[in-house]
């Protein structure tokens, strides 16, 4: 048997992979024909793998193998240079490796394709989804577009753009609640300050409470400072529903802003326990140097407070703003 340097053995690795690549390239039955090339080499393949293979190459498409190929060509080489491949100083031709020991790595690669490794969406379609009579197919749809712009994927920013209109479109004109919470969850993952004025009307007006929730947690996602005076609103109105009184107090920790502090300082003196606590957290939780004094001698009040829950997080607070002090 032909003992080879590493280096040398590298290259005889890099030159099977790129081998066993351009056959993939080559045709659709992209698994029939890299196993097949590896079975004629070395006879100890079993029938099995091939068949499995097959069975999600016809959702391969052309614009994506390329790709795949170079992202799995690095991944198997790095595979092949860890110890378990390299026990002795030298080791023996990659031409003589037996394909039983080369079928965990390739049906893993085919997990990856199976999964929609390297997958793009059509946008296109995804917009015309996004009016579909059917929720579940808008709903999807949405997902799909969000997810294809937090990840980065393949998007022009004409159509970022495009996306994010139509998620306000849905958010203002849609009549399904689920789609509406939906698509106000990913305009707050998304970012866009041009969906605030739609989010405050949301806040505030929208008969749906989850969808309301879900508008007022993205406002303060989003940072923009005209949504401070709705999420004031919200926070201070007895008349308001406690779980959304709590998340616009959540909310409102996101802003450091003297406008802010006054409203939490409001907060502190309500007689309900919860918004107290809530009050105490969110003033915790802004910018640590941002009026630091005001809000250690605000929560330096609140130390005695009739609820015990209140008075642990005020101690857990200063103790953790008081160091930024010093």
């Amino acid at each position: 048997m032909k003992i080879m340097k590493t280096k040398e053995l590298l290259t005889e690795r890099e030159k099977l992979v790129a081998k066993e690549s351009l056959l993939m390239m080559r045709s659709f039955r992209v698994g029939r024909t890299m196993l097949n090339s590896v079975n004629n080499e070395e006879n100890y393949c079993n029938n099995s793998y091939n068949s499995r293979a097959n069975e999600n190459i016809d959702s391969w498409h052309n614009s994506n193998i390329i790709s795949q190929i170079k992202m799995f060509i690095k991944w198997f080489v790095d595979k092949m240079n860890q110890n378990n491949w390299q026990k002795k100083e030298h080791s023996v031709s990659f031409s003589k490796v037996k394909c039983q020991d080369l079928t965990p790595f390739i049906l893993l690669f085919f997990v990856f394709a199976a999964t929609g490794f390297g997958e793009e969406i059509n946008i296109r379609k995804k917009f015309k989804e996004l009016s579909h009579r059917r929720s579940e197919v808008r709903i999807k749809a949405a997902k799909d577009l969000g997810k294809a712009i937090l990840t980065e994927k393949k998007m022009s920013e004409t159509e970022k753009k495009e996306t994010i209109n139509k998620f306000i479109d849905l958010l203002k004109t849609d009549e399904n609640p689920s789609i509406k919470t939906k698509v106000a969850e990913l305009l707050g993952n998304i970012g866009d300050k041009s969906a605030v004025f739609q989010l405050i009307e949301t806040a505030k007006t929208d008969k749906s409470p989850d969808t309301r929730f879900s508008a007022v947690l993205s406002l303060g996602q989003i940072q923009d400072e005209l949504a401070i005076p709705t999420l004031t609103e919200i926070f201070l109105n007895e008349k308001e529903d406690l779980g959304m009184r709590l998340q616009a107090g959540n909310a409102l920790s996101y802003y450091a802003k003297k406008e802010v502090v006054d409203a939490l300082t409001e907060g502190l003196k309500n007689d309900n326990s919860e918004i107290r606590l809530q009050s105490v957290c969110s003033l915790g939780n802004i910018i640590p140097d941002f009026m630091l004094d005001t809000r250690i001698k605000l929560l330096n009040q609140l130390r005695n407070d009739v609820d015990d829950r209140v008075k642990q997080y005020v101690e857990d607070i200063l103790k953790k703003l008081q160091p930024k002090k010093e």
